[in-house]
């Protein structure tokens, strides 16, 4: 079955990584697969003509692991109509065979990997090791970890369904190991969430306790509430979320693969300022000035230096 789909794939996609499905081959297709991103597009769509390059790239880069398809509703309608599609596009995810939720992400080729790459897999890691531990936290994202005293505490199927439905936004792992308990302090049972380590400043805590119970609403709010913290790199995957209260930033040249510490020492000064107004409804933020031309533009500040 595996081959007849992978022949099935190169030929509906005709030199692409996308696979072209319709009416006669959808529901096969999608139920071999344990996750699959659906596009379902118009030819004439501006927007799905402006995704198409970006959804192109990121099926090539996330080959192997979750497979991206798409659907022409001009010629494939019945399959359109069944999954209530009244505009273009419209992206689901659907996980062996069934359709799961709407996929709320970015329309970039990193922010459909990024998101995509959440979705594969278990919602939660099981972390067994302190190397565990430290290999799942050293990461450019955030990362929410449980400590249960052991696999079949309530406590953590509470966990486990809290992060399925989260793991859209955010990392999860768990572990019941005493040993990586006894090295965070943990009793009985907490929940950490551990900020993106190149954002570790002076000014705040990098890891945030949450004691109390581990309830989809009570992690929901650990998560919104902490892990952006003080002052946080704002990108186009997470400008939306950050940008719904007003956002004091400071642009520059910020590159944390290539120049951690000449970015972190412009952010600890704008954090400096951001201590100074914590509770007073104003947040701040930092970012590459190179990610965001037009709003430079916009603001007269396209030729700035800084």
């Amino acid at each position: 079955a595996l081959l007849a789909l992978a022949a099935l794939g190169a030929v509906a996609v005709a030199g692409g990584d996308v696979l072209e499905l319709g009416d006669a081959d959808f529901d096969g297709a999608v139920a071999q697969h344990e996750t699959v991103l659906v596009e379902f597009f118009a030819p004439w769509c501006g927007h799905c003509q402006k995704l198409a390059p970006e959804y192109e790239e990121a099926a090539t880069r996330l080959k192997g692991a979750v497979p991206l398809a798409k659907v022409d509703c001009t010629a494939h309608s019945e399959t359109c109509s069944r999954f209530g599609v009244n505009g273009y596009p419209t992206l689901k995810i659907f996980r062996n065979g069934q359709e799961s939720s709407a996929y709320d992400g970015p329309r970039t080729a990193d922010g459909i990997v990024s998101y995509m790459k959440k979705q594969a897999g278990p919602s939660s890691v099981e972390l067994r090791t302190e190397e565990d531990l430290d290999s799942f936290v050293s990461h450019f994202d955030g990362s929410v970890v449980g400590f249960f005293l052991g696999p079949e505490s309530a406590d953590l199927a509470e966990f486990l369904r809290a992060a399925s439905s989260m793991r859209d936004s955010y990392r999860f792992a768990h572990t019941s190991a005493e040993s990586l308990r006894q090295r965070h302090g943990v009793q009985a049972r907490a929940v950490l969430l551990f900020r993106a380590p190149q954002l570790a400043s002076k000014f705040e805590e990098s890891v945030v306790r949450h004691r109390g119970a581990v309830r989809p609403d009570a992690l929901r709010s650990l998560v919104s509430l902490g892990r952006f913290g003080m002052c946080p790199h704002l990108t186009h995957e997470n400008r939306e979320q950050l940008m719904r209260q007003d956002l004091l930033t400071a642009f520059y040249e910020l590159d944390y693969l290539r120049n951690p510490k000449g970015s972190n020492y412009w952010r600890n000064r704008v954090m400096m300022v951001a201590s100074r107004f914590a509770g007073r409804g104003l947040s701040f933020a930092v970012a590459d000035r190179r990610d965001f031309p037009d709003e430079l533009e916009e603001f007269g500040l396209e030729g700035a230096e800084g």
